[in-house]
């Protein structure tokens, strides 16, 4: 799951999924994400893991943007920089 950068409508910062984002990004092969429009998105379905997983989402979607301009004051602007900063 990702979301748009208010600051830069073009640009995406993932939200959750960095994992998978980041291999398939080093194997330059595409990936199909979800992008949340508001904090209030959230994956269908019933139960106890659902609503847990929702909660989740929903506290990372502002912590995403925050954590994203803090890394951006350390050089790091996307998945292909910071492959360079750690050498991959």
């Amino acid at each position: 799951m990702v979301r748009r950068d208010p600051d830069n409508l073009e640009e995406y910062i993932a939200i959750d999924g960095h994992n998978l984002i980041a291999v398939k990004d080093l194997l330059k092969e595409s990936i199909e994400v979800y992008v949340a429009e508001h904090e209030d998105d959230f994956i269908f379905g019933e139960g106890e893991a659902i609503e847990k997983r929702n909660k989740d989402l929903k506290d990372k979607f502002n912590f995403a943007l925050s954590e994203n301009r803090r890394i951006e004051k350390e050089g790091v602007l996307d998945f292909s920089s910071l492959k360079k900063s750690m050498s991959i």
